[in-house]
């Protein structure tokens, strides 16, 4: 008979174990998914930015040399009259280039800052990822001691979700005295009415 509880309680431990250890594999595994997708969208984000920046010194630098060509081109004779008003509109297109030159940059350092993050929260979550599949790995080889271990905690959580509480209508890991005067240490002892008791052992 206590052969049998304790295969029964070993097979919902193994099941239970997958069960819980599997969901949260999936959950950390979409998680992980989920920021792939965000940090691949920012660093997509960022090398469009820093080609729209490449073009937009690029065609600075031609409206500039335009424009500085047109001033001496059409405007020789004033510019050594009025210096001031030729150089107004180059100074303005300059003026103009450098504040969406730093806006971009405080953008891009922005952006830089949150991909750090986002890159730690990847770390985290693969971490946890691979630690989560250890376990579950671990929970379904034949370390005796590891199933035992589980075994334990699931069979405590099952019976305190049934209204049963420990160190009153069972005890864990608790010495007993076998019928030979052997000593041993089941998972779980439930205790039953008129002072009987089932040992239940993974």
């Amino acid at each position: 008979m206590d052969m049998v509880i304790g295969l029964f309680s070993l097979v919902i431990g193994a099941f239970a174990s997958y069960y819980i250890l599997n969901k949260k594999l999936l959950t950390l595994s979409e998680k992980n998914i989920q920021l792939k997708t965000t940090l691949d969208e920012k660093e997509k984000n960022y090398a469009e930015k820093l080609a729209f920046v490449d073009q937009l010194k690029s065609q600075v630098n031609t409206d500039f040399k335009s424009l500085a060509s047109d001033i001496l081109k059409n405007n020789r004779d004033k510019l050594k009259d009025d210096n001031s008003e030729l150089l107004t509109p180059l100074q303005t297109e300059l003026k103009s280039f450098r504040e969406r030159i730093e806006s971009i940059t405080r953008d891009q350092l922005k952006e830089r800052t949150t991909l750090g993050e986002q890159i730690k929260g990847l770390h985290k979550a693969n971490l946890e990822t691979q630690q989560t599949a250890q376990e579950l790995a671990n929970a379904l080889t034949y370390d005796n001691k590891h199933q035992g271990n589980w075994g334990e905690e699931i069979l405590s959580s099952i019976l305190t979700s049934f209204g049963f509480r420990e160190g009153h209508e069972f005890d864990t890991q608790k010495q007993m005295k076998s019928e030979t005067g052997e000593i041993y240490q089941p998972d779980v002892i439930l205790h039953l009415p008129d002072e009987k008791d089932i040992v239940i052992d993974s």
